[in-house]
């Protein structure tokens, strides 16, 4: 029975440390995205304060990538608002 146990806690650990490799992956992933839109556009980029947890960083980042490719598109296609409205 406590081999079960144990074996069950390693298993809920791994998959726990997998999903925060994940969100610390897709939080550099985002950060250089982001980045790389801000020189791109010629933009300020502000990284988010330290004090965040890791699941509210990566969420930060994602919509602010979000955000620029959002005001991206409304600048290089502003009449497909427009033109979707009307479909």
């Amino acid at each position: 029975m406590y081999e079960n146990l144990s074996e069950l806690m390693r298993a809920m650990v791994d998959e726990e440390k997998s999903r925060r490799d994940g969100y610390i992956e897709n939080i550099a992933k985002c950060r250089d995205e982001c980045l790389r839109l801000a020189v791109e556009l010629e933009i300020e980029f502000e990284e988010p304060t330290d004090g965040l947890s890791i699941l509210r960083k990566e969420k930060v980042l994602r919509n602010q990538v979000q955000a620029i490719e959002k005001s991206i598109n409304l600048k290089t296609f502003p009449m497909a608002i427009v033109i979707s409205s009307v479909f």
